[in-house]
């Protein structure tokens, strides 16, 4: 019986949490990948022991008990079992099975799942063992769930408009999804060969479609789990207006008569255009607010329009309005630099 330190062929420490874990079986795993290395059996050796050591790792309830009794969780190898002859551990994932341990001197095989599941049904001194599971879930842990826990932490950004944030909507979305390699029962093996379909991974990989529905009222980040995935919302840049929270705010130029002797102009809003009186001397970069012209929550109230006053002169004038504006030039004794002056 072979005796393994997993977090050696990792490469980690022990006190390596789960996402560090991952990430070493990942890169190792692409380095040591058959399909990287074709015709290398000491890379597929390689790559064989590191599944190995992250099916254990990368199992909290397996590393728990790997981490608890040591030698004797590390001294069970997948490969000192015989199951039906086929030589693969994990190759009857859906279905009952049986199998001998072949275990060398010394080794009690009996003893160690007594160890881990109870009663292991075998007297002592005897050399071989056979034992029946329904599941070889049971066994080794259900094959799914480190995949389902990975694949509900998923993350997928989902653009919206600002009014179908506003206003709701529904998407359908390509999503990927993964299911069980049923060639080789999620094991990643055929006996002692990697599976071509699953190249490995034990599972395979496709897309699948969602119909999500977005209520009204989501602000940019808000987070919509959706089965096993998680939408964060990224409201896209809008024409007219910038968000800050549930507050909006519209830049709106004006003429430089509107300025000086005020105005009734029409503003756009998120309920179409609005009406808004312009005071008198206005000058740029007044903020007039539209109280409940903003962002409406999910709960039904909304934040503010602001409105920020920007005063444009024109770009051309008629000969008779600049013959004005020079009459008005002689009349006006204004002079905003002034206090420029001032020591």
């Amino acid at each position: 019986m072979t005796n393994k330190d997993y977090y050696k062929i990792l490469g980690v420490d022990k006190t390596a949490t789960d996402k560090e874990i991952k990430q070493a079986y990942r890169k190792l795993a692409r380095q040591y990948h058959p399909d990287v290395n074709p015709d290398d059996k000491s890379a597929e050796e390689k790559f064989k022991e590191i599944n190995e050591a992250y099916e254990v790792l990368g199992d909290p309830d397996k590393r728990k008990k790997y981490d608890e009794f040591g030698n004797l969780f590390n001294g069970a190898n997948p490969s000192d079992f015989d199951f039906s002859g086929r030589g693969n551990p994990f190759s009857n994932m859906n279905g009952g099975f049986s199998y001998t341990f072949n275990g060398g001197q010394g080794a009690d095989f009996g003893d160690i799942f007594s160890t881990f599941f109870g009663n292991s049904q075998r007297g002592r001194g005897q050399r071989s063992s056979k034992m029946n599971f329904g599941n070889i879930g049971d066994l080794f842990g259900a094959g799914m769930r480190n995949a389902q826990q990975e694949k509900a932490q998923e993350e997928y950004t989902l653009e919206l408009t600002l009014e179908e944030a506003v206003s709701g909507t529904s998407r359908t979305l390509q999503v990927p999804s993964s299911k069980t390699c049923e060639i080789c029962s999620g094991s990643g093996w055929i006996g002692h060969t990697v599976c071509n379909t699953c190249r490995g991974t034990g599972h395979v990989d496709k897309t699948a479609s969602i119909d999500v529905k977005i209520p009204a009222g989501v602000k940019n980040g808000s987070k919509i789990r959706v089965e096993d995935f998680i939408l964060v919302i990224k409201i896209l840049p809008h024409k007219y207006f910038e968000v800050n929270g549930a507050d909006l705010t519209e830049k709106i130029p004006i003429s430089i008569t509107e300025a000086v002797l005020g105005a009734e102009i029409d503003v756009p809003t998120l309920k179409g255009k609005l009406s808004v009186k312009i005071p008198p001397m206005t000058q740029t970069g007044k903020r007039l607010r539209l109280a409940g012209y903003g962002i409406p929550s999910i709960k039904g109230n909304a934040g503010d329009l602001y409105i920020e006053i920007k005063v444009v002169a024109p770009e051309k004038i008629s000969n008779k309005e600049k013959a004005l504006f020079e009459e008005l030039s002689k009349i006006m004794k204004d002079n905003p630099r002034k206090d420029m002056y001032k020591k």
